[in-house]
């Protein structure tokens, strides 16, 4: 399993699916991938540190009230998330279990 320290890539996947399964909010799932995203320490692969920063990116992207240029609608954020999902699961992470 690739952890770095605190959290893992099972950490993102547990709160990415919770929200695409609309078991926690929008604004859940921001606050988790805020939270976890300082514990992550760079000990995953390129190609996985690449996805775990878009998680957070594409998280601090979305804005339920100001539209813009830089800022997306929650149906986006849902595809965005589920594009991340699939991308990781290709890298074999597919679910909460341990490799």
């Amino acid at each position: 399993m690739e952890n770095c320290g605190e959290v893992s890539v099972f950490d993102y996947l547990r709160v990415m699916k919770a929200y695409l399964a609309t078991r926690i909010d929008v604004e859940a799932y921001q606050k988790e991938i805020f939270r976890l995203n300082p514990m992550r320490q760079p000990l995953y692969s390129e190609e996985v540190a690449r996805i775990l920063q878009e998680v957070f990116s594409r998280a601090d992207d979305y804005d339920g009230v100001i539209r813009n240029d830089r800022t997306v609608d929650e149906p986006t954020l849902r595809g965005h998330v589920r594009r991340l999902l699939d991308e990781l699961a290709a890298l074999g992470f597919s679910g909460d279990d341990r490799r």
